[in-house]
């Protein structure tokens, strides 16, 4: 699972940097933070340039508020449970990796659009619940925009190439 793999890569374990609350955003950025249980974004998680967050989450991950961030800036989340987005939610930006599922919430009425910058992973399903109704012939409920400056503010540590290199002799290569 993507959660073991980045906290095995990055050293992370249970007594690792902590925050008590997802509520928030942290006043400084760190290599990563560990929290422990389901969590909630309840408040402003405004990432500015030249800051960086790498927020492990050991449950379920609710936003419930807009995340921002800025070019320059880095955030991601990886979950260990599901990624549940508010249907009062109208942007998220960043990296959002889930063992479990993704998946945004309805109103049950006419709900807004949804635009997220940056990239979803989940290793469950994507399952995407928000219906605009009539608006749905003229803009998606969901739409998703790539963020390719996310790649060059993201940490070395999360940046991983597999290459395995050895001499062989010649005409062997087959039998290895």
């Amino acid at each position: 699972t993507d959660y073991t793999y980045f906290a095995k890569e990055m050293g992370l374990l249970n007594t690792s940097p902590t925050i008590n609350s997802l509520g928030t955003k942290p006043a400084t950025a760190s290599d990563f933070y560990y929290y422990n249980g389901s969590g909630v974004v309840s408040g402003a998680w405004n990432v500015v340039a030249n800051e960086s967050y790498i927020v492990f989450v050991n449950g379920d991950l609710s936003i419930n508020q807009n995340i921002d961030v800025a070019p320059g800036g880095f955030l991601t989340f990886i979950v260990k449970g599901d990624i549940i987005v508010d249907s009062a939610v109208t942007s998220i930006e960043g990296l959002y990796v889930s063992d479990g599922d993704f998946v945004t919430t309805t109103n049950g009425a006419v709900d807004v659009q949804l635009n997220v910058e940056g990239s979803v992973v989940a290793w469950g399903d994507v399952t995407l619940n928000r219906d605009m109704v009539a608006n749905n012939s003229n803009s998606p409920s969901e739409s998703f925009v790539y963020r390719t400056d996310l790649l060059s503010t993201m940490p070395d540590k999360m940046k991983t190439f597999v290459m395995q290199w050895n001499e062989v002799v010649p005409g062997t290569y087959e039998s290895q």
